[in-house]
């Protein structure tokens, strides 16, 4: 509900997603990079002052690896 709220997914990409046995855990890995990645765009566009209690403005290259690299753990321990 989140993603489709937030408009990084719609109906029917979740339905598809859903039906895939599989696909899962991969899909909504992405989803998660997209989701920091489209915060991040808006939070540099709208200017580090007015969010100031934004994760993202203070996101420096390294947290930015270190996310990557989470992710990298996580589907590699589900066999990807």
């Amino acid at each position: 509900e989140y993603l489709l709220q937030r408009g990084l997914i719609n109906p029917a990409q979740l339905a598809v997603v859903t039906k895939r046995n599989g696909w899962q855990p991969y899909y909504f890995m992405g989803a998660m990079r997209a989701a920091i990645n489209h915060d991040l765009e808006k939070s540099k566009a709208a200017g580090s002052i007015r969010n100031r209690n934004s994760l993202k403005t203070e996101t420096t290259g390294s947290q930015i690896l270190i996310f990557e690299e989470s992710l990298t753990t996580l589907a590699t321990s589900i066999g990807g």
